[in-house]
């Protein structure tokens, strides 16, 4: 099983456009003030690891500090800064008050929260640290020499060997999924929101701690209960699920990219982590123009093998050959076609279409 540290285009969680709101828009952070015009002294900072691009594109937006008894409004509004690595982004909300928050991301539609994180500490106003860490991937399954996304199943993220959520792939050819009901405790069918992603938002740290022991798991039938009770472990998911090396992960971000140089016939030759989308994008094509040129796949696009030979552009000797015609007797006058009427059928002027066949100079009727 591989996973893809780079996601692609998708719909992600989302919260109201409003919770997040660009640096350019707001003032400074020292300078925010709240309804009771009390000025912010701290702030809370969370490390995306992802471009300014991803983080609109995969609408990570829905972070939110809850509410306590001594600050009673959540805090949803985040500025954003990229760092200077140019690799991840830093999210900023102010806070009033010095006391422990808990963290949370908001699936849309419903109350219930992927990720709570609880005794957060913020810092003083201009403090750029961070406790929380996160990284988008985008899953996919190896089973052989076959790679792709699945259209059926079910995604299992695991942290420390307790379930984190469980994902239900659509189906119907689609292999964007939705977040269930489940719970560490109890498997459900139930889906928690309509709202579909490719995209799992994975821990790197809390707490400033790497998050290190975690699995993902892709089964093509949902897990029974009674499977859940009686062997789901430790040692099971060590079997029989992926345990993700973070850094790994990690590091794969800033990797350069390897260019696949094209033979003498155009060909791309799959290597892991490929998909006809990143081939197309990476000869500056379209996923349609792939499968035109290579229609084996047109039957199931979302999977391919490393080692496959993809056509990504004609041989251009190839189209600049003239096609050929075979002169036919037109039934009616039982003559044989004219120059120009079969120059008209390839959009060419007769005279062209002489100058392609200069056999027939000396004598064009011929």
């Amino acid at each position: 099983m591989r996973y893809k540290s780079k996601p692609q285009d998708s719909k992600f969680l989302a919260d109201p456009a409003e919770s997040f709101v660009p640096k350019t828009k707001v003032q400074s952070s020292s300078m925010i003030k709240t309804d009771n015009k009390e000025e912010a002294r701290f702030q809370f900072n969370i490390e995306l690891l992802c471009s300014p691009e991803e983080v609109i594109r995969y609408n990570l937006k829905s972070f939110f500090l809850a509410s306590t008894e001594e600050e009673k409004c959540a805090n949803r509004h985040w500025t954003e800064s990229l760092n200077v690595d140019n690799n991840t982004i830093t999210l900023t909300t102010t806070v009033l008050i010095d006391e422990p928050k808990a963290l949370h991301y908001q699936i849309p539609g419903s109350e219930s929260s992927t990720i709570q994180n609880e005794d957060l500490k913020p810092v003083r106003i201009g403090n750029t640290s961070h406790t929380e860490s996160f990284i988008p991937i985008k899953p996919s399954i190896q089973i052989g020499q076959r790679l792709g996304w699945p259209t059926e199943g079910y995604f299992y993220h695991f942290i420390d060997d307790e379930l984190e959520n469980e994902y239900k792939i659509l189906g119907d050819n689609k292999w964007a999924f939705s977040i269930t009901e489940s719970t560490n405790e109890l498997l459900k069918d139930d889906l928690v929101s309509k709202q579909t992603m490719t995209t799992i938002l994975l821990p790197y740290k809390k707490n400033n701690k790497e998050v290190d022991r975690q699995h993902l798991l892709y089964k093509k039938e949902k897990l029974t209960n009674y499977q859940w009770d009686n062997e789901v472990n430790a040692d099971w998911l060590d079997k029989y699920a992926c345990l993700l090396n973070i850094n790994d992960i990690v590091s794969a971000r800033t990797e350069p990219i390897v260019n696949n140089k094209l033979n003498e016939n155009n060909i791309h030759i799959v290597k892991a982590g490929d998909s006809l989308s990143k081939i197309a994008n990476e000869h500056g094509s379209t996923l349609n123009d792939i499968l035109d040129l290579n229609p084996h796949y047109k039957s199931n696009p979302n999977v391919i093998s490393i080692g496959d030979e993809v056509v990504v552009q004609a041989n251009q000797e190839e189209t600049d050959q003239p096609n050929s015609h075979i002169c036919q007797l037109d039934p009616k006058t039982n003559q044989r076609e004219s120059w120009g009427k079969i120059a008209a059928k390839y959009g060419l002027a007769a005279k062209k279409l002489l100058e392609l066949n200069s056999h027939y100079n000396d004598d064009p009727t011929c």
